[in-house]
Order: structure tokens, then C-alpha cells, then sequence
């Protein structure tokens, strides 16, 4: 969400589209168009946490080297 905290939403895993993995929202939740994903740390976070999202490789699902924090200040 917008502070940063990690929330639950229930999706089904479609087919591979140009190499990615498509998700849709089940009936009840909601992902909008530029919602962050966790890819990374699943099992050691909690909804209502504060995390630190990164950019990531969309092949690897590992952070990009020397990318900046999403949402971080720019110079």
C-alpha cells in the first residue's frame, strides 16, 4: 500500500507471456495496474509490516544491482 506495508491479495497464476508469468486477482481482491509484487522474502513478512520495496528482474526475481529503493527520494 502506500505506506509501505505488505497486503494479502489472492490470485491465480496464468500462462507465460513473453517469458513472465501472469497473475489475476480471485473474486474479492484487488491489484491494480503498478501495485508492487513481492517476489522475494515471502515467508518472513507480515501484512501490516513496513517493507522496503526494490526493483527486481522479472527472470530472476532477484534486486537489481545499485537500483534505488521504489519510491525513494530523488536528487
Amino acid at each position: 500500500n502506500t505506506k509501505n506495508q505488505p497486503e494479502r491479495v489472492t490470485v491465480t497464476v496464468g500462462d507465460v507471456v513473453d517469458t513472465l508469468r501472469a497473475i489475476t486477482p480471485v473474486a474479492g481482491s484487488t491489484l491494480h495496474a503498478g501495485d508492487y509484487v513481492v517476489v522475494n522474502g515471502l515467508l518472513r513478512i507480515r501484512p501490516g509490516m513496513e517493507v522496503m520495496p526494490f526493483p527486481a528482474d522479472m527472470l530472476t526475481a532477484q534486486p537489481i544491482s545499485g537500483a534505488a529503493p521504489l519510491g525513494a527520494p530523488t536528487k
